[in-house]
Parts: structure tokens; C-alpha cells; sequence
């Protein structure tokens, strides 16, 4: 019989991960679920005359480390709604839940200042980095406790040498009086149009060519802050649109329904 490869991590420890994110996930969520109601994955819904809709789909690509989610608060506050969008880093180990975990706590942040605080006073991004950065160093004080099941520890070892681990993009966006806010770190985007020009859709590309990222040992990211008042139509997106936003000039049909800009809908958002 041939000798069981060492260097892969089989033992009960492996769920120390899957553990120590567990509960961050889950202080966020119960966070949020106190406050109002989170959805994930894809969907669509309606706030105040407002159609938003959401979803993350891997494309032609056999895993998808996008994760998507969207907050809505019980009660009537600064903030109408939020949602969150973020991509994994591809070659980082633990990606996907990298992904997950940024979305939740973007999301928790931005939702713990509802209570008449003004959401433009904080930065949930910030929030969400020193978050990545205490993991990190719980990980590093004992990374061979916290190496993922089926990783290979030399790889591990690279990976947290390295701080390959946990990383992804992430854009937050809410939706207050004063119009939507949009902060964001990684390579994504924004395609939108005014109230005054509706018919004339605007693109933007987050980053300046070098992906910048949030990650147990990544150097704090600066992100990108905008405010979008008086706007129509709006989509943010990750970098799987961005060669979409590029080359289909049909793009901002197919995101915006023309037969629901009738007076009955005053504006529609969508996240991909």
C-alpha cells in the first residue's frame, strides 16, 4: 500500500478554519438580521419606486468566487439599502470565502450606522480591512492550526508567507437622501445615467491598472469613494463585466429594462 501523502492536511485541526471564519460570519450575519434583512446569491426587489436587482454568475468559468448580497433595514432610517459585491482573488487560497466574509461585514457596517448616524461619516471599507488584518494575525500565530483541509502545508506555507490567502475585491453601495454612495477596492466598475439624461450612460473602471485588495496581510487598499445624486439607472459590477462594458454597446439595454422607465418607476439598479 502506498504511503499516505504527508504533506496534506488530514487531521481534526483542519476545521479550525472553516471554524475561525465560521464565526466571523456569523456575528456578522446576526448583526444584520437584527437590523433587517439580508439576501444572497440573485434576486429582485422594490424600494420606494426603486427596482434593484442582483446577481453572480461564474460565466464559462467552472468555480465562481463572486459572492453578492443585498440589505435591507426594518425601519425607515438613513439608509434605504445596501448591497455588496465582491470577487475573490484568483490564485488565493480561500477566495471564495474571502469573498463571502467582505460582503457581510461591508454590508454590517454600513448597516450599524442606520440609526441617524450620517453614512457618509464612516468608512465600512476600513471597517472590513482591519477585520482581514485581525484574522490574519490569528492565522499567523499558528498558521499549521489553521491550514485548510486538503491543502498541501508546503502551499499553505507559501500562501502565508506570502499573505495569499483570504483576498478579494470588494464594492459596497447604499442608497441614502443625499443619493447613492459607492466605495470600493479592486478592479470592478460602475455604468450609470442621470435623471436629466437618462438616455446617456456613463462607465467607470475602479483601479488604476495594479489590482489593489483586501487580505489578511495586504497593505491597507485605497478605495475609491463617489456620491451619485440624481441618477437613473445604475450598475456596479466585477472585472467579468469589464470586457462586456467595453465591447457591447447594447450593454446598458440589457441591464435596463426601457418598458419600466415609465413614472411608475423612478430608478433601477443592478449589481453583477
Amino acid at each position: 500500500m502506498a504511503p499516505r501523502h504527508s504533506s496534506v492536511n488530514e487531521s481534526t485541526d483542519a476545521s479550525a478554519t472553516d471554524e475561525l471564519l465560521r464565526r466571523y460570519r456569523q456575528s456578522a450575519q446576526k448583526r444584520l438580521d437584527s437590523t433587517g434583512t439580508i439576501e444572497t446569491g440573485a434576486g429582485f426587489f422594490e424600494v420606494n419606486g426603486s427596482q434593484i436587482s442582483f446577481a453572480a454568475d461564474p460565466g464559462c468559468e467552472t468555480f465562481n468566487d463572486d459572492f453578492v448580497s443585498v440589505w435591507r433595514p426594518k425601519q425607515t432610517g438613513a439608509i434605504h439599502w445596501a448591497a455588496a459585491i465582491a470577487d475573490g482573488v484568483t490564485g488565493s487560497l480561500l477566495a471564495k470565502e474571502a469573498a463571502e466574509l467582505a460582503c457581510l461585514w461591508g454590508l454590517a457596517a454600513i448597516a450599524k450606522g442606520n440609526g441617524g448616524i450620517r453614512s457618509s461619516s464612516r468608512n465600512p471599507i476600513a471597517v472590513v480591512a482591519r477585520l482581514f488584518h485581525q484574522i490574519g494575525r490569528q492565522v499567523l500565530l499558528q498558521p499549521e492550526k489553521f491550514i485548510p483541509a486538503g491543502c498541501p502545508k508546503s502551499v499553505w506555507e507559501i500562501a502565508t508567507r506570502e499573505g495569499k490567502f483570504l483576498q478579494t475585491t470588494l464594492n459596497l453601495i447604499w442608497s441614502t437622501e443625499d443619493g447613492i454612495r459607492v466605495m470600493a477596492v479592486g478592479d470592478g466598475g460602475l455604468l450609470y445615467s442621470l435623471v436629466d439624461a437618462p438616455a446617456k450612460v456613463a462607465s467607470h473602471q475602479f483601479g488604476s491598472g495594479k489590482l489593489q485588495c483586501i487580505g489578511p496581510r495586504s497593505a491597507t487598499a485605497d478605495s475609491e469613494a463617489y456620491l451619485l445624486a440624481n441618477w437613473k439607472c445604475f450598475a456596479c459590477h466585477t472585472d467579468g463585466m469589464a470586457d462586456s462594458v467595453q465591447e457591447l454597446s447594447d450593454l446598458p439595454e440589457r441591464l435596463f429594462d426601457s418598458e419600466y422607465t415609465a413614472a411608475s418607476v423612478k430608478r433601477q439598479f443592478s449589481i453583477c
